[in-house]
């Protein structure tokens, strides 16, 4: 599903890793409200505007791949918002050092569902895909299907063909198994221990990406992970859909 009231395409988009680099350099050193406000202009025509453009260019593309998807250009849907929430961490600095955009399928809540994230900070970037953190649901649905052999089984042929090609997996979050799964199998065993699942891949140079076909590069990875986007909807979302 997709909003079609907002589709310019200026071109900005283009510069977006460009300008990330250069922008979130600047707010790294200067991570304070005062120095905010004063570039606030700044942030939402050269990264927000181009960013909205850039969820409808991507999001149509990935769409083809998963008709299913939902992408929305607004902050706080596809475009995470700027500024940290501060009020359980040690970290106390207000804003994000990063744009993160997310295109995700499912009936549930945006970050109960699965999705490709794309993300461009200082120095860095990252496209991932998959689910951040299991809801409670989500989770006694993932773990029914690792104990069945049969969606196991497929899920580490994804995971088997993810690594040789340079992805990361994520998402463990327990270091002892779930109480009731202590006699799991040595193939499920490594699995019951995530809290979320997903693939990843990451670049420590941003600048270089910029040089680079970054938008068909970054395309490249998401369709490589399309079958763990596949796995994640088919196995636990859908199943747990309730909304």
């Amino acid at each position: 599903m997709k909003l079609p009231s907002y589709s310019p395409d200026s071109g900005s988009w283009q510069q977006l890793p460009a300008v990330c680099q250069e922008f979130f350099t600047k707010l790294k050193r200067n991570n304070n409200r005062a120095w905010f406000q004063r570039h606030k202009d700044e942030f939402e025509i050269r990264i927000l505007e181009p960013a909205r453009e850039l969820v409808f260019i991507m999001g149509d593309q990935l769409a083809a791949l998963r008709p299913g998807l939902t992408f929305d250009p607004r902050v706080n849907q596809s475009i995470f918002r700027i500024y940290r929430d501060t009020r359980f961490s040690s970290d106390k600095t207000p804003y994000k050092t990063h744009l993160g955009i997310f295109f995700w399928e499912g009936a549930s809540a945006k970050m109960e569902s699965s999705g490709f994230y794309l993300e461009f900070g200082p120095g860095s970037w990252m496209a991932a895909t998959g689910i951040y953190g299991f809801s409670p649901q989500a989770l006694d649905t993932y773990r029914r299907r690792i104990t069945d052999p049969v969606p196991r089984a497929r899920l580490l042929e994804i995971l088997d063909a993810l690594r040789l090609k340079g992805y990361t997996i994520g998402g463990v979050g327990y270091k002892r198994l779930p109480r009731g799964f202590e006699a799991a199998t040595p193939e499920s065993a490594p699995l019951l221990l995530h809290s979320g699942f997903w693939a990843e891949i990451s670049g420590a140079n941003l600048a270089e990406l910029a040089e680079r076909d970054w938008f068909t590069e970054m395309l490249t990875h998401f369709t490589q992970m399309t079958d763990l986007q596949g796995w994640l909807v088919d196995q636990i979302i859908k199943p747990g859909s309730t909304r």
